[in-house]
């Protein structure tokens, strides 16, 4: 994601985007997996609990830095988006 406003054209922002998700796809898969492998079944909701929480907090927190970043348009000659 942090490679996004290195971008100059479409097919460069294409290939990233592909790229991050491709990346983001596996994640869920390998964290129940492990969860599922790693934890007994008496210590796994509570587990799962704390990732779904994580995940809702971690949106929480990016909104907030994408909403500063938003407003740095025109800053040492960037836009915002690719701050």
């Amino acid at each position: 994601m942090g490679a996004t406003g290195a971008c100059n054209t479409f097919g460069e922002l294409l290939a990233l985007r592909f790229l991050l998700g491709l990346f983001e796809g596996v994640t869920y898969p390998c964290i129940y997996i492990l969860l599922n492998t790693l934890y007994r079944k008496s210590e796994q909701s509570r587990c799962w609990g704390f990732v779904h929480v994580g995940t809702g907090m971690g949106t929480v927190l990016g909104v907030v830095i994408a909403y500063g970043l938003a407003h740095l348009d025109g800053v040492r000659g960037l836009r915002g988006w690719r701050w």
